[in-house]
Protein backbone atom coordinates (compact mmCIF):
# COMPACT_ATOMS: atom_id res chain seq x y z
CA UNK A 1 0.00 0.00 0.00
CA UNK A 2 0.91 3.57 0.39
CA UNK A 3 2.37 3.42 4.11
CA UNK A 4 -0.24 5.47 5.44
CA UNK A 5 -1.51 2.83 7.71
CA UNK A 6 2.26 2.59 9.35
CA UNK A 7 2.83 6.22 9.42
CA UNK A 8 0.14 6.19 11.69
CA UNK A 9 0.99 3.36 13.84
CA UNK A 10 4.47 4.85 14.07
CA UNK A 11 3.26 7.96 14.85
CA UNK A 12 1.34 6.02 18.34
CA UNK A 13 4.40 3.87 18.99
CA UNK A 14 7.48 4.26 20.47
CA UNK A 15 10.29 5.36 18.68
CA UNK A 16 12.75 2.63 19.35
CA UNK A 17 9.85 -0.22 17.84
CA UNK A 18 10.58 -0.96 14.41
CA UNK A 19 7.94 -1.33 11.58
CA UNK A 20 7.65 -4.20 8.82
CA UNK A 21 6.00 -3.73 5.73
CA UNK A 22 5.79 -6.79 3.38
CA UNK A 23 5.08 -6.48 -0.24
CA UNK A 24 4.96 -6.39 -3.87
CA UNK A 25 7.54 -4.70 -5.38
CA UNK A 26 5.70 -1.81 -6.96
CA UNK A 27 4.18 -1.43 -4.15
CA UNK A 28 7.28 -1.06 -1.11
CA UNK A 29 8.03 1.82 -4.43
CA UNK A 30 5.45 3.67 -3.33
CA UNK A 31 5.22 3.25 0.57
CA UNK A 32 9.03 3.86 0.93
CA UNK A 33 8.59 7.34 -0.99
CA UNK A 34 5.56 8.05 1.34
CA UNK A 35 7.64 7.11 4.19
CA UNK A 36 10.80 8.67 3.55
CA UNK A 37 8.77 12.13 2.85
CA UNK A 38 7.45 11.93 6.64
CA UNK A 39 10.65 11.41 7.52
CA UNK A 40 9.96 7.69 8.96
CA UNK A 41 12.21 5.29 6.80
CA UNK A 42 14.46 4.48 9.23
CA UNK A 43 11.76 3.11 11.41
CA UNK A 44 10.99 0.54 8.63
CA UNK A 45 11.87 -2.12 7.08
CA UNK A 46 10.75 -3.16 3.66
CA UNK A 47 10.51 -6.71 2.49
CA UNK A 48 9.42 -7.96 -0.69
CA UNK A 49 7.06 -10.50 0.03
CA UNK A 50 9.22 -13.09 -2.48
CA UNK A 51 11.59 -12.93 -0.40
CA UNK A 52 10.10 -14.43 2.77
CA UNK A 53 10.83 -17.57 2.20
CA UNK A 54 14.28 -18.65 4.79
CA UNK A 55 13.89 -15.38 6.20
CA UNK A 56 14.34 -14.48 9.81
CA UNK A 57 13.43 -11.28 11.36
CA UNK A 58 16.04 -9.97 13.91
CA UNK A 59 12.95 -8.80 15.95
CA UNK A 60 9.98 -10.36 17.65
CA UNK A 61 6.72 -8.87 17.26
CA UNK A 62 3.50 -9.55 19.32
CA UNK A 63 1.53 -8.17 16.29
CA UNK A 64 0.59 -8.15 12.33
CA UNK A 65 -2.14 -6.97 10.30
CA UNK A 66 -2.92 -7.35 7.07
CA UNK A 67 -5.37 -4.52 5.25
CA UNK A 68 -7.07 -5.79 2.31
CA UNK A 69 -4.71 -8.02 0.42
CA UNK A 70 -5.69 -11.78 2.17
CA UNK A 71 -8.90 -11.17 0.15
CA UNK A 72 -6.72 -11.79 -3.09
CA UNK A 73 -4.69 -14.15 -2.08
CA UNK A 74 -5.11 -18.24 -2.89
CA UNK A 75 -5.99 -19.81 0.61
CA UNK A 76 -2.28 -21.53 0.69
CA UNK A 77 -0.83 -18.45 0.16
CA UNK A 78 -2.38 -17.45 3.36
CA UNK A 79 -1.67 -20.34 5.40
CA UNK A 80 1.84 -19.77 4.40
CA UNK A 81 1.66 -16.04 5.61
CA UNK A 82 0.36 -17.33 8.69
CA UNK A 83 2.72 -19.96 9.06
CA UNK A 84 5.33 -17.56 8.86
CA UNK A 85 4.46 -14.89 10.98
CA UNK A 86 4.05 -18.22 13.70
CA UNK A 87 7.43 -18.56 13.02
CA UNK A 88 8.57 -15.36 13.30
CA UNK A 89 6.96 -15.27 17.06
CA UNK A 90 3.71 -13.15 15.99
CA UNK A 91 0.82 -13.83 18.39
CA UNK A 92 -1.63 -12.17 17.41
CA UNK A 93 -2.67 -11.18 13.60
CA UNK A 94 -5.68 -8.34 12.76
CA UNK A 95 -6.87 -8.92 9.49
CA UNK A 96 -9.66 -6.67 7.92
CA UNK A 97 -10.42 -7.80 4.37
CA UNK A 98 -13.29 -9.26 2.30
CA UNK A 99 -15.59 -11.31 4.41
CA UNK A 100 -15.65 -14.17 1.83
CA UNK A 101 -11.66 -14.31 2.36
CA UNK A 102 -11.14 -18.12 3.55
CA UNK A 103 -8.82 -18.91 6.23
CA UNK A 104 -7.24 -22.28 6.45
CA UNK A 105 -4.87 -21.74 9.27
CA UNK A 106 -4.07 -24.28 11.50
CA UNK A 107 -2.16 -23.11 15.12
CA UNK A 108 -4.45 -19.95 15.42
CA UNK A 109 -8.25 -19.19 16.28
CA UNK A 110 -10.14 -16.32 15.79
CA UNK A 111 -10.80 -14.31 19.01
CA UNK A 112 -12.53 -11.56 17.61
CA UNK A 113 -14.55 -11.76 14.46
CA UNK A 114 -17.39 -8.71 13.43
CA UNK A 115 -18.61 -7.05 10.09
CA UNK A 116 -17.98 -3.77 10.14
CA UNK A 117 -19.60 -1.21 7.33
CA UNK A 118 -18.08 -2.13 3.62
CA UNK A 119 -15.98 0.51 2.36
CA UNK A 120 -13.83 0.21 -1.06
CA UNK A 121 -10.23 -1.01 -1.15
CA UNK A 122 -9.21 0.00 -4.79
CA UNK A 123 -11.63 -2.41 -6.49
CA UNK A 124 -12.89 -4.72 -3.48
CA UNK A 125 -15.03 -4.84 -0.55
CA UNK A 126 -13.56 -4.44 3.01
CA UNK A 127 -16.02 -5.62 5.07
CA UNK A 128 -14.91 -8.19 8.12
CA UNK A 129 -12.49 -7.47 10.73
CA UNK A 130 -10.57 -10.70 12.77
CA UNK A 131 -8.24 -10.76 15.29
CA UNK A 132 -6.43 -13.74 15.31
CA UNK A 133 -4.36 -15.83 18.47
CA UNK A 134 -1.64 -18.33 18.49
CA UNK A 135 -2.74 -21.38 20.05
Amino acid sequence: GLGEAARLILALIPAHIRYLIIDLPECLYFSRRFLTLHRLENRVRFIEASDLEGLNIAYRSGLAFNQGSFQEMHPQTIANYFAWLHAQGVSNIWSMNGSKTVFPIDGWRSSYDRHVPAFINVDCVVDKEIVFERV
